[in-house]
């Protein structure tokens, strides 16, 4: 089949295994490799290819999916889609869709955000290997070292701390409903970017919430990560009002 004969072995980093199967399946579509349409082969046969596991197979595909790269279509298999808004991603598009969330929408979401993200933070603490941190705190540095990032940056690096963070909880459950809302994750970072220095304080408010899970200290990383989304949500809040009432011209 084509993918066998385009992919390369994984190899072991800070990521994820499941992240670095899903970056080099996306270059192959984005490429052109693998064109929409193409279906890709059976979840078990992909996972002997790149010598992992089912499960890590299956998230792979799941991110795809997630990123509108491929499509699952029950009982007929795995599909190639066509790359979304000139190469960005479902969720980088719908960022850049002008879509206003109201005020229902933000409290709807920050009531789940301020419920579900510091226990996830403080699950991540206990539970996160050693690989898994050190993703944590890549996705914080990656912009630390950079001195001007652009907005498509910031936000996939917003989106990766947020999931790696997740993902360090080792709670499938959880991962799914974080999966299941990026839309909503999406719509309310486009508000949040939008405010004069936001991306730069949310950095520095993802290095505090990185450096307690480092540390293994739970309660540290709850209030770290309970005061970040608090902060994101009064932002998403502000630029909204400031939107509404804005005099047009």
């Amino acid at each position: 089949m084509r993918l066998k004969n385009l992919i390369l072995p994984i190899k072991e980093t800070s990521r994820p295994l499941y992240q670095n199967i899903t970056i080099q399946i996306e270059a192959l579509i984005r490429q052109g490799r693998l064109p929409a349409g193409e279906k890709l082969p059976p979840e078990r046969e992909m996972a002997k290819m790149f010598g992992v596991s089912r499960t890590c197979m299956r998230e792979a595909l799941k991110s795809l999916a997630t990123k509108g790269l491929v499509k699952v279509i029950h009982g007929r298999g795995v599909f190639v889609s066509s790359p979304p808004l000139n190469g960005l991603s479902a969720d980088s598009e719908v960022l850049w869709s002008g879509v206003i969330m109201p005020h229902s929408s933000i409290t709807d979401l920050f009531e789940i955000r301020k419920l579900l993200e510091p226990a996830a933070a403080a699950w991540a603490a206990e539970r996160r290997t050693d690989a898994e941190a050190a993703a944590i705190m890549a996705c914080v540095k990656d912009l630390f070292n950079d001195p001007a990032p652009n907005l498509i940056k910031v936000w996939e690096a917003d989106t990766r701390f947020h999931m790696t963070v997740i993902e360090a909880t080792h709670n499938a459950v959880l991962v799914r409903i974080m999966h299941s809302i990026l839309d909503f994750l999406a719509e309310s970072r486009k508000n949040v970017l939008d405010v004069e220095g936001r991306p730069f304080r949310s950095v520095a408010e993802h290095l505090q919430v990185a450096q307690s899970i480092m540390r293994g200290d739970r309660e540290s990383a709850a209030a770290a990560m309970m005061e970040h989304v608090s902060n994101v949500e009064n932002a998403a809040r502000k630029n909204i009002s400031d939107i509404a009432f804005s005099p047009p011209g």
